[in-house]
């Protein structure tokens, strides 16, 4: 199962170097804004985030670090770049797994989540 729960930007400081901020609506767990801002280590280290992920839930006025993202290709994907985001709040019992896939036209990247494939069968039993 997946559906679209927000939307990013690129935005950037420096020329060639983007980070992305959106909006982000996952049911019963984020709303507010997600923050994607360039790693400090990016690229130093093998399996090291290109980014350092940032929640701000909509209530509130603070940005709070929840995660990790990293660059990734494939030949499935329009342009074959996209976003794996990984993000962890303190009260979840795991980390939830985002996609964020470039925009066909305009500026605005889908942000996706997929059920894990774990889940989905735990839900074929149960059923």
């Amino acid at each position: 199962m997946r559906f679209t729960c927000g939307t990013m930007k690129p935005v950037t400081n420096h020329p060639n170097e983007f980070n992305y901020v959106g909006d982000i609506a996952l049911i019963n767990r984020m709303n507010g804004k997600l923050a994607l801002i360039k790693a400090p280590g990016a690229g130093l280290r093998e399996n090291a985030p290109d980014f350092d992920v940032f929640y701000c839930p909509a209530d509130q006025r603070q940005m709070y670090p929840v995660g990790g993202a990293w660059n990734k290709s494939s030949d499935r994907v329009e342009g074959g770049g996209f976003l794996s985001i990984s993000v962890f709040m303190p009260d979840w019992s795991e980390p939830v797994n985002l996609t964020a896939f470039p925009p066909e036209r305009g500026d605005d990247w889908t942000l996706v989540y997929s059920r894990p494939p774990g889940a989905r069968r735990q839900d074929a039993a149960a059923a």
